[in-house]
């Protein structure tokens, strides 16, 4: 998609992802004003993906300083909670997302991790994160599947 643009979440930017998400309901804003919270804090960040006009298209959560399954000993960022919204699938939103979600991550450490559920449904994204080079730990368990990316810090 040409012309969108990522920033982090601002409390008034909520109403923008409640529509896109289906409308507002106690778990969702629990979920981000949570997440707004640990943003402040600086443990998390929450990136959205803006079209032309101010419409949200997706989002991604970087958590600075999760723990990896399924040991949780070791801590290092996590991308979590990736979505990009129906009619903005396949315009190389999520690309973009993923690509500043890891500039995020390697202000903090050289890897990061994220998670994918297995099944069918999610082949297509496991797919776009083994193209921005992550690869599965099968150390780490199979569903949902880990996957670590070393990153170069910019």
């Amino acid at each position: 998609m040409d012309g969108f643009y990522i920033q982090r979440l601002r409390e008034e930017d909520l109403p923008f992802l409640y529509r896109e998400e289906g409308g507002e309901t106690d778990g969702l804003r629990d979920f981000f004003l949570r997440h707004l919270k640990w943003q402040e804090e600086g443990s998390c960040v929450i990136l959205v993906a803006w079209a032309p006009g101010g419409r949200a298209v997706g989002r991604l959560i970087v958590l600075l300083d999760d723990s990896m399954p399924p040991d949780y000993q070791t801590v290092m960022p996590s991308l979590t909670d990736l979505l990009v919204y129906p009619p903005f699938r396949r315009q190389g939103v999520a690309n973009g997302l993923l690509a500043c979600g890891e500039d995020e991550a390697a202000r903090m450490s050289d890897n990061c991790f994220l998670t994918v559920e297995a099944g069918e449904g999610f082949a297509s994204a496991r797919r776009l994160y083994e193209k921005r080079g992550f690869v599965a730990d099968p150390s780490r368990g199979r569903d949902p599947i880990c996957m670590i990316k070393t990153l170069k810090h910019r």
